[in-house]
């Protein structure tokens, strides 16, 4: 009598429902960390607002309430929960692929600016959550400091590539007048404490970007 024929197992459509599931709890978490801060949200409390259990909670997230963090900041870096990498990203590319260096840098600080909004409401639980959690502290040294001098500086490299740095600005330092100006810190000094309007100072960040680092052909307005 013959076998029946076991199918093979849809690997792919459990990833997917695993990757739902931990998205809808991500979801329900960035919701608790806005409203109650990093201390004050539970892992019970994020089961609750998801409508799943704790056990559940544990099976999409090893490694608990910072797991979850980790990954309310990766869909907040990203923009959504894609399993696609930034530098992989259609945008990303098409800045470092074009050939007008004002271009690159519209699209980088634009890029950059939409990343801060949405990191903004999340900033009190990230301090709070770094300043608890070494791990986390070292993950957002890691995230937030090194790739995004690293990025910055594929920017700077691909300016450098097309000619358009001024003549006594090197990468190095072109990278750092980068990081250091269009930062969370400064976005949220202008945006947050003085009141700018966020496209405000995506554009106060390009001009002075122009003025400071491209070369006296680049440096007008336009």
């Amino acid at each position: 009598m013959a076998r029946p024929v076991k199918r093979a197992y849809d690997t792919r459509r459990r990833q997917a429902q695993a990757r739902e599931t931990q998205g809808h709890i991500a979801e329900a978490a960035r919701e608790l960390f806005i409203e109650r801060g990093w201390v004050a949200t539970s892992i019970r409390d994020v089961a609750d607002r998801a409508g799943v259990s704790v056990q559940t909670i544990y099976n999409a997230f090893e490694g608990g309430k910072a797991a979850i963090f980790g990954r309310v900041m990766d869909i907040a870096v990203a923009g959504d929960d894609e399993p696609l990498a930034l530098a992989e990203r259609r945008e990303y590319q098409a800045m470092l692929e074009t050939e007008d260096p004002v271009e690159l840098l519209r699209i980088g600080v634009g890029l950059t600016v939409a990343l801060f909004r949405r990191m903004e409401p999340l900033m009190p639980t990230i301090r709070a959550a770094v300043a608890a959690d070494s791990t986390l502290a070292e993950a957002w040294r890691a995230n937030y400091g090194q790739d995004r001098y690293k990025g910055m500086a594929a920017s700077i490299a691909r300016l450098a590539e097309l000619g358009a740095l001024a003549p006594e600005m090197d990468a190095g330092r072109a990278t750092d007048i980068l990081w250091a100006l269009v930062s969370v810190e400064s976005y949220e000094a202008l945006v947050i404490a003085r009141g700018w309007a966020p496209d405000e100072f995506a554009a106060w960040a390009l001009t002075t970007l122009r003025v400071t680092i491209l070369g006296p052909e680049y440096m007008a307005p336009g």
